[in-house]
């Protein structure tokens, strides 16, 4: 970003125009000296173009035109010439800047600073494309130069501080971009800088501040509108984020990093036409923006276009070989194609370039698992948590691969954890409640029914409309024969599930054991149209029959159940009782012979196997 002129009345000149747009200092401030100070020359057409090409907006070109023109001492000709050809370097200069193509545009810098090296404005160019190509130190040097020719230049103080903030001196940064506000309190681009510093040591509330008072004093800042969108979309706040994002664009719709950041926040709200379309504009401006292919790499995958998210991110890896997020998105999209063992490649190669990111970890993790590693998926997801605690997913996975080691506690307190992070993730709350549920199912099996309950109700705090769950504690309070209560569970899952053939024959034998027989078979001939193959609801059935006094219905029932299950104990002895009943004694003796010997440790069947064969033997 070029500096101001030292002099406050005097005119601008061709090169300082173009250096000042070169330097990428806002339109509205080189339109406002251009009105302030007027120019040594007399715009022509030809000029005029090389300040559209250099970035020139229409006010600007307006103002040119109708700037006062001061009428300056005869130049001597060949002083003249030197000019000339100064500024055709430094127009060739400007305009490769916008295209982005600051190599070439450094050597014509350079080619202008042999002819012109005492012009500050030009050092101060320079200083903005050294940094544009990441080169701090190159940058820091030629900003030095241009405050040592012009040391009250706020631009040049302001081109400092971006280069010190890429060098890493913080707090250097900071004193120039002060120094350039001490200057001029009108530079906009000075709380930018600010603000750039501000984020990367992690106050983003002062990075708010600061881009905001940036657009106080430039509303047509698009970059302050770009940078204040992304603090914000860090910050959680999706819709500020695009409406800033949107903002920038609306001033300069050939801004790459809008568009990309723009993309970046409707793929987390799950947008991915609009993610999608607003990366490849950024590669249309851009065609080797690393991170646009990056990003559209993850989009496309996250849409299930896996060759073309492949192809993305094997472009960014053809730009550059070394980018973190073109190796960890590949190894998603891999995943996408099956290729399990090219994943595991590149997340350890994203790992060996960021050994610090929880991400790749995570996805290692995950890979491992896959191959049925539990032990290595379970070192990567505890490494993982250790650079992010608070990631809910990683929690989750790990609970997964610990279940599978059977860590049926660790599993538990990890799926709490993610829960607790994220209580609205479908996946952890299923997780969770499904676990809660089979801890239920073992108390209950061990006899541990108080327990039991207090599993089933946690579950269900978890996920309040899971029916199975419903339907697992109105079986724990059946077996403590609070009927009511199992009736309101059954009815409950009924009313989420109506289709529950379980919970119908469940609430069928609840009202059975009330002594409301006619529900009963309602409920049991419901699970039954459900269900048709159900031994124990064509067994329930005939118990409810029965009970009601028809013998022959219940015979046909136990019947069923017993050709479904020929081994079912319960169906022989209940059709025993209904043939005993019907002085059948030698058929009821063979159902009940049949049930002791199925189920020999059940004392009823036992003893009235015994009693019908000493009635008999009278």
């Amino acid at each position: 970003m070029t500096g101001e002129p030292a002099s406050p009345g005097k005119p601008l000149d061709q090169v300082q125009i173009l250096a000042l747009l070169a330097g990428e200092m806002p339109n509205h401030r080189v339109t406002i000296l251009v009105n302030e100070r007027g120019l040594d020359f007399k715009p022509q057409d030809d000029y005029l173009q090389e300040v559209r090409l250099g970035g020139g907006d229409d006010d600007l070109v307006t103002a040119l035109k109708s700037a006062k023109v001061m009428q300056l001492a005869a130049v001597d000709p060949a002083a003249e010439a030197r000019r000339a050809e100064v500024h055709q370097h430094v127009a060739r200069g400007a305009a490769l800047c916008q295209k982005e193509r600051f190599a070439e545009a450094e050597q014509e810098y350079r080619v202008a600073l042999r002819d012109d090296p005492q012009n500050a404005d030009v050092y101060v160019s320079m200083a903005f494309v050294m940094y544009s190509q990441w080169r701090g130190n190159d940058a820091i040097a030629a900003a030095r130069e241009a405050l040592r020719l012009d040391p009250n230049n706020d631009e040049a103080h302001d081109n400092l501080g971006l280069a010190l903030r890429l060098s890493g001196d913080m707090k250097g940064a900071i004193a120039e971009h002060q120094e350039a506000l001490r200057l001029n309190p009108r530079d906009d681009v000075a709380h930018l800088g600010i603000g750039l510093v501000h984020y990367w040591q992690g106050d983003w509330e002062g990075a708010i501040t600061e881009y905001h008072e940036a657009i106080r004093l430039n509303p047509g800042n698009s970059k302050a509108h770009c940078n204040l969108g992304f603090v914000l979309g860090n910050k959680g706040d999706r819709d500020a984020e695009i409406a800033e994002e949107q903002e920038a664009l609306r001033l300069n719709p050939n801004y790459p990093e809008a568009h990309l950041n723009l993309g970046a926040s409707l793929e987390e709200e799950r947008d991915w036409d609009g993610a999608i379309a607003e990366f490849r504009e950024a590669l249309r401006l851009r065609p080797h923006f690393i991170e646009a292919h990056s990003n559209l790499c993850a989009a496309l995958d996250d849409k299930g276009d896996t060759d073309g998210a492949i192809a993305e991110c094997q472009e960014a890896l053809r730009l550059d070989p070394h980018d973190f997020y073109a190796h960890n998105n590949l190894c998603s999209a891999l995943v996408g194609k099956g290729d399990v063992e090219g994943a595991i490649m590149e997340c350890r190669e994203a790992l060996r370039l960021n050994p610090n990111s929880a991400t790749p970890h995570n996805n290692l993790g995950f890979l491992l698992k896959i191959k049925l590693d539990d032990d290595g998926a379970i070192a990567e997801y505890r490494g993982a948590l250790r650079l992010d605690p608070h990631s809910a997913i990683t929690h989750n996975n790990l609970g997964i691969a610990l279940d599978s080691k059977h860590d049926t506690k660790g599993s538990i307190a990890e799926f709490r954890e993610a829960f607790r992070l994220d209580p609205k993730d479908g996946w952890v709350q299923g997780n969770l409640d499904a676990a809660l549920r089979d801890q239920g199912d073992h108390a209950r099996a061990m006899g541990d029914g108080k327990r039991a309950i207090a599993e089933y109700q946690e579950a269900l705090n978890v996920n309040p409309y899971d029916a199975i769950a419903h339907n697992k504690l109105g079986l724990a309070l059946a077996d403590k024969r609070d009927w009511e209560g199992a009736i309101r569970e059954y009815r409950e899952a009924l009313r989420l599930y109506p289709d529950y053939a379980s919970a119908h024959n469940n609430r069928g034998l609840a009202l059975g054991e009330k002594g409301n027989w006619e529900g009963e078979i309602a409920e049991e001939r419901e699970a039954l149209r459900l269900n048709p193959n159900s031994a124990g609801a064509h067994n329930n059935l005939g118990i409810a029959l029965a009970a009601t006094g028809d013998g022959q219905g219940a015979i046909a029932e136990y019947k069923e159940a017993l050709r479904l299950n020929p081994n079912y104990a319960e169906a022989h002895y209940n059709t025993g009782v209904v043939l005993e009943k019907s002085g059948d004694r030698q058929g009821a003796m063979e159902e009940y012979d049949t049930a002791r010997t199925l189920a020999p440790d059940n004392a009823t069947y036992e003893k009235n196997c015994k009693r019908l064969r000493r009635q008999m033997n009278r």
